[in-house]
């Protein structure tokens, strides 16, 4: 009963890991992003 739930599962894992490794990386890269366009606005307002 267990052998074939594994291995439904084992064909899921690749892809959600990937799509939560696709999404760890966003969110890390949206950061980045959303701080460096905040340093570049207050660099502008402190010119």
């Amino acid at each position: 009963m267990l052998y074939p739930f594994n291995k439904k599962l084992g064909a899921f894992w690749p892809i959600l890991t990937e799509f939560i490794l696709a999404n760890s990386l966003e969110g890390l890269i949206n950061k980045i992003v959303e701080n460096k366009i905040k340093d570049f606005i207050n660099s502008l307002l402190f010119i």
